[in-house]
């Protein structure tokens, strides 16, 4: 079965504007470039990225559902706030253990440990990155355009690097399916960790003696 989603937004869900409005332009300049870089078997474009805005509805079994979309997703992008790791909201924490429980599962196949299926933003907070997350992957750091001006969407270095996002999500996708292997065949029964599965992991995310400014920072900003 083939991929449904191309990437997967994983966010603290936040009600301040600042948050919504660059989460807006980011989807909108995504989706731009996503369109010209894949195209999915019998998926709209403008249907290729999955994002719960409001922990879906009323009704819906969010845990299988957030479980089945991520599992249907080529890759997940990791919208990082310093809240983003929280004992009290444990979502974000789940997904992220879901995502990289199939990225070492379909890295293995591929034959390529490097090829990481978690994409890290950062919207604020670059110091309260994980080492984990700030050592061993790719960031972006976005926290120059979260006080950006409406004219984001033309500014040449961030369309730059939502173009590299996008064309590297293309790689993957390319690379999964020239396996032949279908990715999606037990996404139906697959699940989120549990708060009890996630804490331990929690703990080692969140467990910093202090907050400090590191002195290099793993990006693509350039000038």
């Amino acid at each position: 079965m083939a991929f449904q989603y191309s990437c997967f937004i994983s966010y603290r869900h936040v009600q301040y504007d600042l948050g919504s409005r660059f989460l807006e332009k980011f989807l909108e300049a995504l989706k731009s470039h996503i369109e010209l870089e894949i195209e999915l078997d019998g998926v709209p474009s403008d249907e290729q990225i999955y994002i719960d805005r409001e922990r879906l509805k009323g009704g819906y079994l969010f845990n299988n559902a957030l479980a089945d979309a991520l599992c249907r997703s080529v890759c997940m992008i990791v919208i990082f706030t310093p809240t983003y790791f929280s004992k009290q909201k444990t979502y974000c924490a789940r997904e992220f253990l879901a995502m990289k429980k199939l990225e070492e599962e379909r890295l293995k196949q591929i034959g390529d440990r490097k090829m990481g299926l978690i994409i890290p933003i950062v919207l604020k907070g670059f110091d309260a990155l994980p080492p984990e997350i700030r050592q061993e992957r790719q960031c972006y750091d976005f926290s120059d355009y979260s006080l950006a001006t409406p004219d984001i969407l033309t500014h040449p270095v961030y369309n730059r690097q939502v173009a590299e996002i996008a064309s590297y999500i293309r790689e993957v996708h390319e690379r999964l399916t020239a396996l032949g292997v279908d990715w999606c065949g037990e996404c139906p029964n697959y699940a989120l960790p549990t708060d009890e599965e996630v804490l331990p992991f929690l703990e080692q995310m969140i467990a910093r003696p202090h907050r400090q400014l590191f002195p290099f920072r793993t990006e693509t900003h350039a000038a």
